[in-house]
């Protein structure tokens, strides 16, 4: 849960500003525990500015005290599950990737972006096959300077700059996606470059067949982790049987999905004036529910809310506890 930090905390020590307005979020946790019958003790702890545990307040009224942040380690009953530096330092490929529910940090919040596509000069050469007016040699040069946007390089290259763009806005990890079917390559050199910095999600049409062959390739093969649907380009259904073939491989390879559902507007495709035939209607988040709901060990994310199907994604989101 989150609550404002403003006039609606009744008691905070050692208070200090956040950098935003009042309407800064600091993520939270707090129990009923005369309610529950069960003895007081904190839930969560984070860091954010020396605002750390919650507790109930004396008066029982359902509203967080807050107090100074201290380490988890010295907050009765917590426990460590995996410690966070050995973790970045030492990860491990085959680990499933998954949503946990208890605290799995040190008393220190990590912030981790999960959609960040990968440009890679291969994207740009894959998605300009067939335009006119571009070189067959440095092709994806040519796409950069139309675009005005800094030649990709190397993935490797690229790789770095991203690493580069993380650290200087605090951000500890991050999804990287390679953003058309042929360019996994791509981002399974930036992952193998910097294992500890980005997870990596590919775009993955199952309408073309050969499911389970193609996702065990980049799963297993080139230590990809999150399976990027996107229906409306694609022309299926999220509730159609290539679709369940996904979630079953997904469910042996420890893999996320990520499906794109409501509308998709594809910004570097309108820059290079290429048509986007796309039909919003197959991204539908009831169809995918349909189908996640079928197996509960695969984590799914739908990005944007839903871009426009809001009201579905909540629906979808209170059928199958697994969409996030």
């Amino acid at each position: 849960m989150g609550v404002p930090v403003d006039d609606h905390v009744s008691a905070v020590e050692g208070k200090q500003p956040i950098g935003r307005q009042t309407t800064e979020l600091v993520p939270v946790g707090h129990e009923n525990f005369e309610l529950a019958g069960a003895e007081r003790q904190p839930r969560f702890q984070g860091r954010a500015c020396g605002i750390g545990v919650a507790v109930d307040r004396p008066d029982g009224r359902d509203r967080a005290k807050l107090v100074q942040h201290s380490p988890a380690t010295h907050v009765p009953r917590m426990q460590d599950l995996r410690d966070p530096p050995q973790r970045l330092e030492h990860p491990r490929s085959d680990e499933p990737v998954g949503v946990r529910h208890e605290p799995d940090y040190d008393g220190v919040v990590s912030l981790c972006d999960a959609h960040c596509h990968f440009f890679s000069s291969r994207f740009l050469e894959l998605l300009t096959e067939g335009v006119p007016g571009l070189p067959d040699t440095g092709r994806s040069t040519a796409v950069s300077h139309r675009l005005g946007w800094t030649d990709p390089g190397s993935a490797e290259d690229l790789a770095d700059r991203w690493v580069g763009e993380l650290d200087g806005h605090g951000v500890d990890r991050a999804a990287l996606i390679a953003s058309l079917p042929g360019d996994e390559a791509s981002v399974a050199t930036a992952v193998a470059r910097h294992p500890a910095r980005f997870v990596g999600f590919f775009m993955f049409n199952p309408a073309r067949g050969d499911v389970r062959a193609r996702l065990e390739h980049a799963v297993r093969g080139q230590g990809l982790r999150g399976i990027c649907l996107f229906p409306a380009m694609h022309g299926y259904r999220l509730d159609d049987d290539g679709v369940r073939e996904v979630f079953a491989a997904a469910a042996d390879l420890g893999a996320v999905v990520f499906a794109h559902c409501g509308v998709l507007s594809v910004g570097v495709r309108k820059k290079l004036g290429l048509l986007s035939a796309f039909d919003f209607r197959l991204g539908d988040p009831l169809a995918l529910a349909a189908t996640a709901v079928r197996f509960p060990s695969v984590p799914v994310i739908v990005p944007h809310f839903g871009a426009g199907f809001f009201r579905e994604l909540l629906m979808a989101a209170d059928q199958c506890q697994t969409i996030h």
